[in-house]
C-alpha cells in the first residue's frame, strides 16, 4: 500500500468519532432521498398498475331494473369489452359492539364477474348462498373476523345472518358515487340467491361497461355512452344516472396527487439541504488538515497527488455512507408504502429493489461529495507551504483582522466569552453561512409541515359545521315533522328536532350524457344545525326561490359550473326537471366529498312534492348529555318504530364527520412523518457540522487552557456559541417556513380541493423546532468539547 493510501486510511480509522460523524452527515441525506423518491415512483405506478388489473367499468349506469338479456345486448355491441350486471342495496347491519351501521350489498354473477373483480386477501372465493365477504376498508368497524356471522337487517326489521367467509379489496369503491371512498359504508359481497334471503330482488339495478379502445379518453367513453343509453332507452329500461369513469384514474386520485405533490417538493428542498450540509461537512473536516498538507507539500508531495489522495478519503467516506443509506432507506420506504396502501386502501404491486433509486442514490452519494469537496480541497491544496505550516488552530484562513475588530466591538455590547463565542462564530462566514442555511432548510420544512397540518385540520373541523346534530335520522317514508318532533322530544336528552329534506338529483347536461349524481339536503329555514364555509359566492337565504349552493367539487372537471350559471337537475328519478342558479360553492371535505348541494327547504318541499312531509331529521341532545352510547340510538329507532315508521337508517354524525374527514387526516399523518423526516436530516446534520467545528478548534482550546481559562469557561465559550447558531438557524426557518408552507399547501389545496386552501399557522411547529435547534446544537458542542478539555495541555497544542 502506498504512503498517501496508508495516510488516507489513517484518517479514516484514527479518529472514528469524526468519522462516523462526516458519514452519518452524508448518509442522513442520501436515506431521506431514497425513501421519498422510492415512494414517489412507486405511488403511481402502484395505483395506476393495481386498478387497471381489476378490469374497471368506464360507466356505469343506475337503472330501474333489469336481468341478463340488457347485459347481453349491450355486451354485443362492437363498441363494448366487457358489460356486467348486478344488484347493489344500502342495508343496515349490526356490528360485534351492538352499533347499527350502514352496509352496501353488491351481488353479481360469480362465474362471470369480468368487471370491478375484487382482490381476495383472505378466506375462500367464489360465495355461495348465506355467505357474504366483506370489503378489507371498512372491514374491521364491523368488528368480526372470518367464520362469524353477521346480522343485516332488512326493510321489514328482520335480521337474516350471513356467514363471512373472505376479506376482499375492492379498487373500484366509491367510483359511483364519485369518489365518496372514505365516506362509503361498510361493504359486502353476495352471491345472486343470497338477494331474496335479505328481501332484495333477483334482478339486476347497476350495469357496469368496460368500452374497447382507449378507456382513459373521455370523449371515446362519451360517445360510448350515448350508444349504450339509446340500446338501453330502447329496451324501455329508465335510466337513473350515468357516471363515466377513466380505466386509469383510481377514486382517491386526487389525494395521491397531494401526496406525490409534496413528496415531490420536499425531496427537491432535502436534496438542496443534503448538498450544502455535504459541503459544509467536508469542508470541516478538510480545513483541519491544512498544517498536513504543508508537511507533505515540504517533502514533495504535488499538487495534483494531494487532489486525488483527499477526493479517495472522500470516496471512501460516501461509499460507506451509501452502504449505510440505501438498505435503511428501502426499508423505511417499505414501510411508508404499507402505511399509505392500508390508510388510502390500495394494493402495492412493485415489488422488490427499486433500482432507479439505488442508481440515484449512488450517482448523487458518489458525486454530490465530490464536487462538495472541490473548492476546500483546491483551498488547502493550492495554499502555500509557509502558509500552511503556519496556520494554527481551527487553519481559519480569513482575515483575523475583521475578527479582532469585531471582537472588540462586541466586548463593548456583551461579556468577553459571549465576545468570544461570537467571533468565533463568524470567523469563518462561508461556513456559518452554509451552515445556518442548512439547518434553517430543515427547520423551514419542518414548521412548514406543522402549518400544513393545522391547516388541512381546520378543514377537517370545518365539515363539522355541516353536522352539528348528534343524530339523523332517515326514514322509509315521508313524515310530517311537527308528530315526529313530539315522539322524538318524549326521549330523555333530546333538546329539538328539525325535519330536512332530502335526497338526490342528476345533472342533466345540453347535448351530453347526463351528468353526476347529486346528494341534496334542504335545511329548515333558519337552521342552527348548520353554519356553511363558503368557498366562493354566498350561501342561500330562507325562502329564496331557485337557488342552490354546490359543494367544490362541482368548480373543476369537464363540466365545472361558476357562480351565477344555471344547472339543470332531475329529482329523485322522477322526471321532474328544473333549473337552478348557482348562488355559492361551499367547502366540505374536497374533491372526495362528491357532489352534493343544499338548497331552501321550501324549494325541496316544492319540487320533491312531499309538502310539509320529510325523510330526514336531525336530533339535537342537550348539551353536557352523553351522547357517546348506542343506547340512545336504540331509544331513538324504537319510539319511531313504536309508532309506525319505518326506520332506514340512523346515523351518529361523528361518525360521518369521521368518514368525510378520513381523507384528510391520513394527509395530515403524511405530513407528520414528513416533518419526522426532515427532523432526521436537520438533527443529525446540526450534530454533524457543529461537532466537527469544535474539533478543529481542540488547539483553540488548549491555548485557552495554557492562560489560565477553566474548563467551565471554556465549556461555556463552546456552548454559547452552539446556542447562538441554534437560535439563528430557528429564526432562518421561521423566515423559510412561509415560501415552503405556501409551495405545500398549494400542491396539497389544488390536489384536493382545487384552489390553495385558507392559511393556517400553530405555535407547535416553531416551539418544537426550537427546542430541536437548542438541543442538538448544545448536544454537537457539548460532547466534542468535553473530549477536547479532558486532553493535557501538551497533548491538546502538539495534535496534528
Amino acid at each position: 500500500m502506498t504512503p498517501s493510501r496508508r495516510k488516507v486510511h489513517h484518517d479514516l480509522l484514527s479518529n472514528p468519532g469524526r468519522s462516523i460523524l462526516i458519514i452519518l452527515s452524508i448518509a442522513v441525506g442520501l436515506f431521506a432521498i431514497g425513501t421519498i423518491m422510492t415512494v414517489w415512483l412507486c405511488l403511481a405506478d402502484d395505483i395506476r398498475i393495481g386498478y387497471e388489473e381489476i378490469n374497471p367499468a368506464n360507466i356505469y349506469f343506475k337503472l330501474s331494473k333489469f336481468d341478463n338479456s340488457l347485459v347481453r345486448s349491450i355486451q354485443s355491441l362492437p363498441e363494448i369489452s366487457h358489460a356486467q350486471g348486478s344488484r347493489s342495496a344500502s342495508l343496515r347491519t349490526i356490528t360485534a359492539k351492538g352499533d347499527l351501521e350502514n352496509i352496501s350489498l353488491n351481488a353479481t354473477e360469480m362465474d362471470s364477474w369480468q368487471v370491478n373483480k375484487v382482490e381476495v386477501l383472505e378466506g375462500s372465493w367464489p360465495l355461495k348462498k348465506g355467505e357474504i365477504a366483506l370489503e378489507n376498508f371498512k372491514f374491521n368497524l364491523t368488528g368480526y373476523k372470518i367464520g362469524d356471522s353477521i346480522p343485516i337487517r332488512t326493510d321489514s326489521g328482520k335480521d337474516i345472518l350471513l356467514t363471512i367467509v373472505a376479506r376482499v379489496r375492492d379498487p373500484s369503491l366509491g367510483v359511483i358515487n364519485y369518489s365518496q371512498v372514505f365516506m362509503a359504508p361498510i361493504t359486502g359481497y353476495i352471491h345472486p340467491d343470497t338477494l331474496t334471503s335479505v328481501e332484495l330482488p333477483k334482478n339486476w339495478n347497476l350495469l357496469n361497461v368496460v368500452i374497447n379502445g382507449d378507456g382513459n379518453d373521455l370523449t371515446s367513453i362519451q360517445d360510448v355512452s350515448k350508444i349504450v343509453t339509446d340500446r338501453i332507452e330502447k329496451s324501455g329500461i329508465s335510466i337513473n344516472s350515468v357516471t363515466l369513469a377513466k380505466t386509469s384514474v383510481h377514486p382517491i386520485s386526487d389525494y395521491i396527487d397531494a401526496i406525490a405533490g409534496v413528496l415531490f417538493i420536499v425531496g427537491i428542498l432535502i436534496l438542496f439541504l443534503s448538498g450544502t450540509l455535504i459541503f459544509n461537512t467536508l469542508s470541516a473536516i478538510l480545513s483541519q488538515q491544512i498544517k498536513q498538507i504543508g508537511a507533505m507539500k515540504t517533502i514533495g508531495a504535488s499538487s495534483g497527488k494531494l487532489n486525488r489522495m483527499y477526493f479517495y478519503l472522500i470516496f471512501l467516506f460516501s461509499l460507506a455512507a451509501l452502504i449505510l443509506a440505501i438498505p435503511l432507506s428501502m426499508v423505511a420506504a417499505s414501510w411508508f408504502r404499507r402505511f399509505l396502501a392500508s390508510a388510502i386502501n390500495y394494493r402495492i404491486v412493485l415489488t422488490g429493489i427499486i433500482w432507479q433509486t439505488i442508481i440515484v442514490q449512488i450517482l448523487l452519494g458518489i458525486i454530490i461529495p465530490q464536487l462538495s469537496g472541490i473548492l476546500p480541497v483546491r483551498k488547502g491544496v493550492r495554499i502555500s507551504i509557509q502558509e500552511a505550516l503556519n496556520t494554527t488552530g481551527s487553519a481559519r484562513l480569513s482575515a483575523h483582522d475583521n475578527s479582532s475588530r469585531m471582537f472588540s466591538w462586541a466586548t463593548r455590547l456583551f461579556s468577553r466569552p459571549v465576545a468570544l463565542s461570537l467571533r468565533n462564530m463568524i470567523s469563518n462566514r462561508l461556513r456559518l453561512f452554509l451552515t445556518l442555511l442548512t439547518l434553517s432548510i430543515g427547520g423551514g420544512i419542518f414548521i412548514a409541515t406543522f402549518n400544513v397540518t393545522e391547516t388541512i385540520d381546520n378543514h377537517t373541523k370545518a365539515i363539522s359545521r355541516y353536522f352539528m346534530a348528534e343524530y339523523s335520522a332517515n326514514l322509509m317514508t315521508p313524515a310530517r315533522e311537527d308528530r315526529v318532533t313530539e315522539i322524538l322530544k318524549t326521549i330523555e336528552g333530546v333538546d329539538f328536532v328539525e325535519g330536512w329534506g332530502a335526497g338526490t338529483a342528476v345533472v342533466k347536461l345540453v347535448g351530453q350524457n347526463d351528468g353526476p349524481n347529486v346528494q341534496i339536503l334542504a335545511p329548515s329555514d333558519h337552521s342552527q344545525l348548520i353554519v356553511p364555509k363558503m368557498k366562493e359566492g354566498r350561501w342561500y337565504e330562507p325562502g329564496e326561490i331557485n337557488a342552490i349552493a354546490l359543494s367544490e367539487k362541482f368548480m373543476t372537471g369537464p363540466s365545472a359550473f361558476k357562480v351565477g350559471d344555471e344547472i339543470e337537475l332531475e329529482i329523485n328519478s322522477s322526471g321532474l326537471k328544473r333549473k337552478w342558479v348557482v348562488v355559492g360553492f361551499f367547502t366540505m371535505a374536497g374533491k372526495s366529498g362528491g357532489y352534493m348541494g343544499y338548497m331552501p327547504l321550501s324549494s325541496w318541499q316544492e319540487v320533491s312534492g312531499l309538502g310539509s312531509r320529510t325523510t330526514r331529521f336531525e336530533i339535537k341532545i342537550h348539551e353536557g348529555m352523553d351522547t357517546d352510547s348506542e343506547n340512545k340510538l336504540r331509544q331513538i329507532e324504537d319510539a319511531l318504530t313504536a309508532n309506525g315508521y319505518k326506520v332506514r337508517s340512523i346515523q351518529r354524525n361523528d361518525h360521518f364527520i369521521h368518514d368525510a374527514a378520513s381523507g384528510l387526516s391520513i394527509l395530515s399523518a403524511f405530513m407528520f412523518i414528513m416533518a419526522i423526516l426532515v427532523a432526521i436530516v436537520g438533527s443529525i446534520g446540526m450534530t454533524g457540522t457543529m461537532s466537527l467545528n469544535v474539533m478543529e478548534r481542540t488547539r483553540e482550546i488548549g491555548i485557552l487552557r495554557s492562560i489560565g481559562a477553566s474548563d467551565k469557561a471554556v465549556l461555556q465559550n463552546i456552548m454559547t456559541e452552539g446556542i447562538m447558531i441554534g437560535v439563528l438557524s430557528w429564526i432562518g426557518g421561521i423566515v423559510l417556513s412561509f415560501p415552503f408552507f405556501h409551495f405545500l399547501s398549494q400542491a396539497m389545496g389544488n390536489a384536493v380541493f382545487g384552489s390553495m386552501m385558507d392559511p393556517a399557522y400553530t405555535w407547535v411547529g416553531y416551539v418544537v423546532w426550537l427546542g430541536f435547534s437548542l438541543f442538538f446544537a448544545a448536544l454537537a458542542s457539548l460532547m466534542p468539547a468535553r473530549s477536547a478539555i479532558r486532553l493535557t495541555i501538551q497533548e491538546v497544542l502538539s495534535a496534528e
